[in-house]
């Protein structure tokens, strides 16, 4: 869906500010991280986070909703490979958001709600809070975390288009 006047600046505005929101949070591929890095020598100290429960639940450990130090190691091993800093074990919402983001990587679109398109299409999921791109039903940019709107300025629903200028004709697909 196309939008015009005011209402279409501020639409195309927020999708852009989740682009560039997108690319600062996202974390660095798994090949940037040492390959048999150890873990950090600091010892875990954290306690119990918000997100204990989930991330024990996607780390597939006995998922009780209190931490241990094999669950402190299992997520502070998650940080690591997925760039979050600081790698500290504690399961709090920079890791939960970012553990969403790989559970949907095989295919963040398997609900259907992003639209299947032959040019790239930006997709936003307002309810997991996740973006990415995908060209057709190939994701071309991994889902990362974003966070849409807030309680005075939520995010309006629906298809914007973003224009990009400064490009070729026809090499913005």
């Amino acid at each position: 869906m196309t939008t015009g006047g005011a209402a279409g600046a501020i639409g195309r505005a927020a999708v852009t500010a989740a682009i560039l929101a997108a690319a600062a949070l996202s974390p660095p591929p798994a090949k940037a991280v040492a390959e048999g890095a150890a873990p950090s020598a600091q010892a875990c100290t954290s306690g119990t986070g918000p997100y204990q429960r989930e991330l024990e639940t996607h780390l597939r450990r006995k998922a009780d909703g209190m931490q241990d130090a094999g669950d402190r190691e299992a997520i502070r091993g998650f940080q690591q490979g997925n760039g979050i800093r600081p790698a500290d074990g504690y399961a709090g919402l920079v890791t939960f958001r970012n553990a969403v983001a790989v559970a949907a990587r095989s295919d963040p679109n398997a609900a259907g709600g992003c639209p299947v398109r032959p040019h790239r299409v930006t997709c936003v999921d307002m309810e997991r809070q996740l973006l990415w791109v995908q060209r057709g039903r190939t994701v071309v940019f991994e889902p990362v975390p974003v966070r849409t709107g807030r309680d005075d300025q939520e995010t309006r629903p629906g298809w914007h288009e973003v224009y990009v200028w400064g490009t070729k004709p026809g090499t913005e697909d």
